[in-house]
């Protein structure tokens, strides 16, 4: 930094970011998309483990059911 100076390094940070941002759009325009046969359905999953509430000790109710 003490030869180029610390505006360097932004100016090196901006580089790599425009470069890595021209690789993705270019990827994403020559890449042809899958064919519909080849798509499924999105199935959403649960945001916690289900195994979390399970190990965790505070979840047990007096009466025995999971929280």
């Amino acid at each position: 930094m003490a030869v180029s100076g610390p505006f360097s390094f932004f100016v090196l940070e901006s580089a790599v970011a425009l470069i890595y941002a021209m690789y993705v759009l270019m990827r994403v325009y020559k890449k042809p998309a899958a064919p519909e046969e080849q798509k499924e359905k999105i199935v959403p999953l649960p945001d916690a483990a289900p195994m979390a509430t399970d190990l965790d000790p505070r979840c047990q109710e007096e009466n025995g059911e999971d929280c």
